[in-house]
């Protein structure tokens, strides 16, 4: 079985180009008759070839990692499940810092959190469900 590995910063591929050169970040939070956040970011791993990355988040006990993984032409994805608790101490964590920036000259980045949270569900979840 195919399986996602923690994410080492000095394995990141940037280029000097706009919208390559870090980790761009989507945050959502849609409240309706329920609520779904969502964070949604990617990186070019030399390793691991481009992941696109979708944590969601529904208000219940676990939350979900959807990864979608190019490589040498192929295309795998994956669904991880993990406790809400890990979501909600990553959204306050990016939240915090993005408010704090607001009084800041210096432009709001979040993608070091979003690494840190997929390397936690990674981690935590092991050899979970996998499907291509």
């Amino acid at each position: 079985m195919r399986e996602l590995k923690r994410i080492e910063v000095k394995d990141l591929i940037f280029v000097n180009m706009p919208l390559k050169d870090r980790i761009n970040t989507k945050l959502t939070l849609l409240d309706t008759d329920w609520m779904t956040y969502t964070l949604e970011t990617s990186f070019h791993v030399k390793t691991q070839g481009k992941l696109k990355i979708r944590f969601e988040y529904y208000g219940v006990q676990k939350s979900d990692l959807y990864v979608t993984q190019e490589k040498n032409g192929i295309c795998h994805e994956y669904t991880y499940s993990f406790p809400s608790e890990i979501f909600e101490k990553y959204l306050s964590k990016f939240m915090y810092r993005h408010l704090k920036q607001w009084k800041s000259e210096e432009v709001f980045y979040g993608g070091d959190i979003a690494v840190e949270f997929y390397n936690e569900v990674i981690e935590l979840t092991g050899k979970q469900k996998s499907c291509s």
